[in-house]
């Protein structure tokens, strides 16, 4: 929320209206909880063959596990209240994923969030096996510079297939929200100056429970995004912007075999260029 204090200080307090704001619709939308300020999930427990691409919202189908659906079709829904218990309540209701979700932010915290095994099983005991509508859905909006956005302050929701309206402006009365505008509209603009940089490299060890691909595309977006919010939790500033470092084959994280494996050809050629240069 700091970011876009600093943001609405920055246009002028006599202008009434929208202004451009470096936010648009991606080509490659993520998964992500709706929760504002939550991540791409590590738990997941789709069915096999799914997502299927045939929407961009998530229903819990009981044991079935997770599709995804049109976010149009009308389903009964699963809100949750955080720091309660129980912290799950299945309300009965044919509505759309939007309507279910303004229903859930209205009377409780928001559409449910399912992050380990044990969340999966209060679901299972209490969704009488009909597929219900959960908070998981597919973001299609990112920032200029690639990074996903970790707050959400939309006016109006937007819709989930774009519509023609691919591009982002701030409204500056009624608190900064934001609204989808098409993107050859003319509107003012903000710009932002370029910080200096600052790079750091930090080595982490990563031990996992369950049999996860750290490689995989959405398990290293999801963490380093579970990250950068602890970071924030501790100092970080809003600004700073995280990345994996990839080795040569493309991956981030090698495993304990892998790594001693290297390091022994790593002194294998050392050794047969230090017998070269001898000869």
């Amino acid at each position: 929320m700091e970011e876009m204090r600093r943001l609405q200080q920055s246009v002028d307090p006599k202008f009434n209206g929208d202004v451009w704001i470096g936010l648009k619709r991606s080509p490659q939308p993520h998964w992500v909880w709706s929760v504002s300020g939550s991540t791409t999930p590590l738990y997941r427990h789709w069915r096999p063959s799914q997502p299927s691409g045939n929407g961009f919202c998530v229903v819990s189908y009981g044991k079935d596990g997770w599709y995804d659906y049109s976010c149009t079709s009308e389903k009964w829904f699963l809100c949750y209240t955080e720091n309660r218990s129980p912290k799950y309540e299945l309300v009965r209701e044919l509505v759309t994923w939007t309507e279910a979700r303004s229903y859930c932010m209205k009377n409780y915290t928001d559409l449910a969030i399912v992050e380990s095994q044990e969340d999966e099983r209060q679901v299972l005991d209490i969704g009488e096996g009909q597929p219900i509508w959960i908070g998981l859905f597919n973001d299609p909006w990112e920032w200029i510079d690639q990074r996903r956005p970790s707050l959400r302050y939309w006016g109006v929701e937007p819709e989930m297939v774009s519509n023609g309206e691919d591009c982002a402006a701030m409204r500056t009365v009624g608190g900064g929200m934001w609204y989808t505008h098409m993107c050859n509209v003319t509107y003012p603009f903000v710009c932002q100056r370029a910080a200096a940089i600052k790079r750091q490299f930090v080595r982490l060890v990563v031990s996992t429970k369950e049999d996860v691909d750290l490689n995989d595309p959405n398990v290293k977006v999801a963490m380093l995004e579970q990250i950068k919010t602890k970071l924030k939790e501790n100092g970080l500033s809003d600004d700073a912007n995280l990345q994996w470092r990839e080795n040569q084959k493309g991956k981030v994280f090698i495993s304990q075999a892998e790594e001693r494996r290297g390091g022994g050809e790593a002194e294998k050629r050392r050794r047969k260029t230090k017998a070269a240069d001898d000869l």
